[in-house]
């Protein structure tokens, strides 16, 4: 607590420029002509390919890696777990992210195709764009 005090004033300074990071990218978003989808040139991988290059940057992710490590702890019993318990639990966290990951790679395939025209782009680029601004002004009044 007496550390938090004493350096108020950085973590004031980083949550303002934070924000105002925010708000920069927002309006760079909003001001983005739409892109054309580059989709075209990109040479068809096969499907194990895909998935397993997928599965890795999914299981590889640190921000799951830290979540996991942080909150089984305290949600499972470590002293009384078996081997046969850990490999359950490895299951279920593997399972449940490619289940995961698996719907977003559909809805993702499934909005591309919708994403195709300069004007829808543009639209999604505004909506994230006032997104970010919103949030960022957000942050700043707090």
């Amino acid at each position: 607590m007496a550390l938090a005090q004493t350096f108020e004033w950085v973590f004031l300074l980083l949550k303002y420029a934070g924000a105002a990071y925010l708000i920069f990218l927002g309006i760079k978003m909003w001001r983005a002509a739409a892109a054309q989808s580059a989709a075209q040139g990109i040479p068809q991988t096969g499907l194990s390919r895909s998935f397993l290059l997928g599965a890795s940057v999914a299981l590889g992710n640190p921000k799951a890696i830290l979540f996991h490590a942080s909150i089984m702890p305290l949600i499972l019993n470590l002293d009384t777990m078996t081997f046969a318990d850990g490999l359950l639990v490895v299951a279920v966290v593997v399972g449940a992210n490619i289940l995961t990951i698996g719907i977003y790679a559909a809805l993702a395939g499934r909005a591309s195709g919708w994403l195709r025209t300069p004007e829808r782009m543009r639209l999604i680029n505004r909506f994230a764009g006032s997104a970010m601004i919103g949030t960022g002004a957000l942050i700043a009044a707090r």
